[in-house]
Order: C-alpha cells, then structure tokens, then sequence
C-alpha cells in the first residue's frame, strides 16, 4: 500500500453526515478533486468520448451520456482511504467560510495544521490503467488543489508532508514543468502582497490588513484569494468582461471557477512563506476575458445611480494577479 502524509494549510470545511455539526475527511470529496485534475491533465477536445473513458478507467464512474458512453458502472483499480494523524489540540473546531467579509457565517471546519494520510491500494482485478498515470494525477492535486467547500478561494489546502522539508519557489515550478500540463493551464506563484512595487497596491494591502481579524499569514492568504466581486451588468460593459473568469453563483446555477487558487508554503533563506498559487483554466475558453476582470479588480468600480450593480474598491487579489503575468 502507498501511502502520503498531508497536512492542511487552510481550514477545511468538508461536511459529512451532519454537516452543521461536524466537519469530517471524506474520500468522495477527494475522488471528486481526482477526477477534475484528471479531466484537466487528459484534456482532449478531438476526442471528448476517447478522454471520458480514459478517466472512467482510471478513476471509476458511471455513464457519460454526453459522450455517449452508456456502459455500466467501472470501478476504479485505485482505492483510497483518509486516515487523521492529528489535530492541533487548541485548534477552533469552527471557521469562517469567507474570512473577508465579517457578516458571512462559520460552519465546522477541519482546522489548518490537521495531518492525515492518503493511502491508496490496487485492485487484485484492475484494469489496465497505470499506476504512473494515477500518481500523476495525485500528484497535480497535491500541488494545485484541496478539499471541501470553497477550495478555488484557498479553503481546504492540502500540502504534502516533503521528506525533505519545503520547497523552494523554484523547486515547486520545477516539479510543475515534471507534470506536463496541457498548454490550456497556466500556473503561477503569486508575488507577497507586501512585495509589490506599486504604491497604490500597498495603501489598499496595508489598510485591509489592519481591519483583518485572523492575521495569521496562511489565512490573510485565503481572505486574499476570497475577495472577488459580483460584475453586475453595467461593470462587464464598462471593463468589457466576456464569460464568467472568476466562476459564478447567480439565480438560475452556480459555475466554478476556472482560476483556482490555493495557500502553499515554501522555504527561503532558511525561513519559511506562505504563497498563493493561481492554476487559470482555459479548456475550451471557459476563462473568458481574465484580462479585463483583473484589470476591474485593481480599478475598483463605482457604479452609476440607476444600476443594480455593486461597488467595490481596488482588490489585492487583481495587484498580485497582475503582478503574475494574468
């Protein structure tokens, strides 16, 4: 049996049989998390039938009538178990789902610094799905994803436990490069708030900070990485932004968002940082014009008398992005 200790970074709300009451570890949010990474790293839009049936294959699955596959029920060859190690014994049981915005409610939450196991096993019967395929795709969880409820805004992020201590910046991009990611998926480490040049984006950084009630950095990250407004109709006219780049939650359905972003931790000169990683999803250009909505988030955005849009101030989110190359 394979076997990867983790730890959380992030506060994990991953709800089970009582969710108002209990956040547990749960393999069908982690198989849920596989199968995404797996869809992203075997993305072929020639061959969209050909592309399901790989991920079946690999990670079990039902139908795919959109593909036109009706076979049965495939299980996979890979069974995975979450086995806890330990807690933070002073660790709050409870967190807040959107640390940037005080009137939004707490729910249970795993608490960050919790370490677990990921152990995984093969079927005596299993298909003919590699392992190296199944540890690559793991592989891309552990670097660019989490678990639970708001995991693209940084909640839930998972770290592997590294035999030799952190990464640098530079080890992590290389072990991206390792991955072979399709030329759809662009990843970067977003700069240190503090670190930006421009003077306007440190007063906006320095006067959300001061307000901040949780300063630890790991969780300033993760409010960071929340605090993206709602583009009403008339700011998409004004900044001319197509599609949904951040994702949306609106009447009518909710769509992910196709820029993921996550707290990582690093070591330099011998001490250690916490950084946001930001994974942006173009497949079959579901990023829209992420331009044009990072340029609205450093802008802000004060709308006229008779709309029904939102205001907002200047986002730190839209420096760091900016400051990335987005």
């Amino acid at each position: 049996m394979n076997r990867q200790t983790i730890e959380l970074l992030t506060p994990c709300f991953c709800g089970g049989a009582w969710p108002r009451e209990e956040a547990e570890l749960r393999v069908p949010s982690l198989r849920g998390q596989l199968h995404f990474w797996a869809r992203l790293l075997h993305h072929s839009p020639a061959d969209p039938r050909a592309m399901a049936r790989d991920e079946q294959n690999l990670l079990g699955g039902v139908n795919s009538k959109q593909v036109g596959i009706r076979q049965d029920a495939v299980a996979s060859p890979f069974v995975p178990r979450l086995e806890l190690r330990s807690r933070p014994a002073s660790a709050s049981e409870r967190a807040d789902v959107c640390p940037h915005d005080s009137s939004k409610h707490d729910r249970p939450a795993i608490p960050a610094g919790t370490l677990f196991d990921l152990a995984w096993s093969r079927r005596v019967s299993a298909g003919n799905s590699t392992d190296a395929e199944f540890q690559r795709v793991l592989k891309a969880w552990l670097l660019f994803g989490g678990l639970g409820a708001r995991v693209n805004r940084a909640a839930g992020s998972v770290w592997p436990v590294w035999p030799g201590g952190d990464p640098t910046v530079d080890q992590f991009l290389a072990l991206v490069s390792s991955l072979t990611l399709p030329p759809t998926v662009l990843v970067r480490v977003l700069p240190s708030p503090i670190s930006l040049g421009d003077p306007t984006a440190k007063r906006v950084w320095n006067a959300w900070e001061k307000g901040h009630r949780q300063p630890t950095e790991a969780e300033t990250l993760r409010a960071v990485a929340g605090d993206i407004p709602i583009f009403g109709r008339d700011a998409r006219k004004v900044f001319g932004i197509r599609g949904d780049p951040f994702g949306h939650a609106r009447r009518g359905g909710r769509q992910a968002s196709p820029l993921k972003l996550k707290v990582a931790r690093f070591m330099e000169r011998d001490h250690t940082i916490f950084r946001l990683i930001a994974v942006a999803d173009d497949r079959d250009k579901r990023g829209g014009s992420r331009s044009a909505a990072v340029t609205a988030l450093c802008a802000g955005y004060s709308p006229p008398t008779k709309s029904y849009d939102r205001s907002w101030n200047a986002k730190p989110l839209g420096f760091l992005l900016q400051a990335a190359g987005f």
